[in-house]
């Protein structure tokens, strides 16, 4: 007959919590939500066994490997006998490990699942062509041992899943894996689940806090993932205004980073038509005339995009016509509207836009206001914002730049954050006004 087990009841209370209040550009609400969380240490059975769980991240380290990566990491064998042997044969390592990335990249379909721990199985997912992210990255992390190349696992929490913990181990905080390469003493952070990212550049869904690096020769340690570049986009346009009251001319895009990724994605998913369809629908008043993009697949260089366009005023062109030259990408609501925000604003990324127009009026107008010119910024420089005008003639050019030059900023910047927001939508709501000579 067992005996009775010791037992403890321990009961917890929380007041005066604030209210918690979702708004853009935040992580997982589990980072705020205010909450009690547990961890099992041990677990002893009726008959007096004792089970330990992860108490050091020594002891961590060896249980990811058995238990989480199932085993997966020493398949080189069956990589080094699937990789096209031109790939292997490539001296430069650089150039070799760009090629294994190219081709795991190619070769699966993500099927969108993060990491199925015990049911990894690298070998299925690549004759079926497709895995989790935890199968595709495995797989890159045995090809780039099976082409002699130094791989180590990165594990993390993706940015919807919760910050991990560092302090002490709690193996299930993690749910994603990518991979490090290190080529010539500097250091790369690969995920090939995402045919759109470039060498270098994880996805936005891994930038979250600190990840660990698994090494099972030597101690592990953490790392906070940053983006491979600034991401930005550089639009430029040239238009002239007939006397029919259309605006006719081209517009450029030059976007690097995420914000090519993401626009990549975009093209590849809608396709050509779609894509200006819809592009015409976000902006009814442009109509394409002509479309053509540069670099769709080469991710390593800017995306370009060119358009032909006829934009149709929204006032008729009489004796007086007032023109918003904010065409493309105008910010035309303020993303923050708490009155407090107790939580950090965090955009993922820096970035920064650059907004260029040359404005060609016809001769018998003369312009007579333009937007006023403004330049803020945020404490310390950490944002910026600039509008420039310049009228020559019946030319009027119009030259905005925008900057976050981090990604995330805390609590007590909210407000400067939000006033310099609702600054811009004020600059951008702004107009150029012609009258009739």
């Amino acid at each position: 007959m067992l005996g009775d087990a010791a037992c403890a009841i321990y009961s917890y209370g929380m007041y005066d919590v604030p209210a918690f209040k979702e708004e853009d550009f935040m992580l997982s609400k589990k980072n705020y939500v205010s909450r009690l969380t547990f961890d099992l240490k041990s677990y002893t059975s009726p008959r007096g066994k004792t089970e330990r769980y992860t108490t050091t991240w020594k002891e961590a380290d060896k249980k990811l490997k058995d238990i989480f990566f199932n085993n997966q990491t020493s398949k080189k064998g069956f990589f080094k006998r699937r990789i096209p042997e031109n790939i292997l044969a490539i001296e430069n390592q650089l150039e070799k490990a760009k090629s294994i990335y190219t081709f795991i990249q190619n070769h699966y379909s993500w099927n969108e699942k993060y990491w199925n721990s015990e049911d990894e199985k690298v070998k299925d997912a690549f004759e079926d062509r497709s895995g989790s992210a935890g199968e595709i990255n495995l797989s890159l992390f045995n090809a780039l041992e099976a082409a002699d190349l130094e791989a180590e696992l990165v594990i993390l929490s993706t940015r919807n899943h919760g910050l991990p913990t560092t302090l002490y181990p709690v193996i299930f905080d993690f749910n994603y894996v990518v991979i490090k390469t290190t080529i010539n003493g500097k250091e790369y952070y690969l995920d090939a689940t995402d045919k759109f990212s470039p060498f270098g550049q994880v996805p936005l869904r891994t930038l979250n806090g600190q990840a660990r690096v698994i090494n099972f020769k030597k101690e592990s340690n953490w790392v906070v993932l940053q983006p491979k570049t600034k991401s930005s986009i550089n639009t430029s346009a040239k238009l002239k205004l007939n006397e029919n009251g259309n605006f006719v001319g081209n517009l450029l895009t030059r976007r690097i980073g995420y914000i090519a990724q993401n626009q990549r994605e975009k093209l590849s998913i809608l396709g050509k038509n779609n894509y200006i369809k819809e592009f015409e629908e976000d902006n009814s008043n442009i109509e394409v005339d002509s479309y053509e993009v540069h670099f769709k697949d080469n991710l390593e260089k800017p995306l370009q995009e060119i358009f032909e366009v006829t934009i149709f005023m929204n006032d008729e062109l009489t004796q007086k016509a007032r023109i918003n030259p904010f065409f493309f990408n105008r910010l035309k609501e303020n993303p923050f509207k708490l009155k407090e925000r107790n939580y950090p604003v965090d955009f993922g990324f820096a970035k920064s836009s650059t907004f260029t127009l040359s404005l060609e009026v016809p001769d018998t107008y003369k312009v007579t206001q333009l937007p006023e010119q403004m330049a803020i910024s945020l404490p310390n420089n950490s944002g910026t914002f600039l509008l420039k005008t310049v009228n020559k003639g019946n030319v009027v050019n119009v030259i905005t730049r925008f900057s976050l030059n981090k990604k995330t900023y805390s609590s007590e910047e909210y407000f400067s954050l939000k006033e310099f927001f609702k600054r811009i939508v004020i600059a951008e709501s702004s107009y150029i006004i012609i009258e009739k000579k």
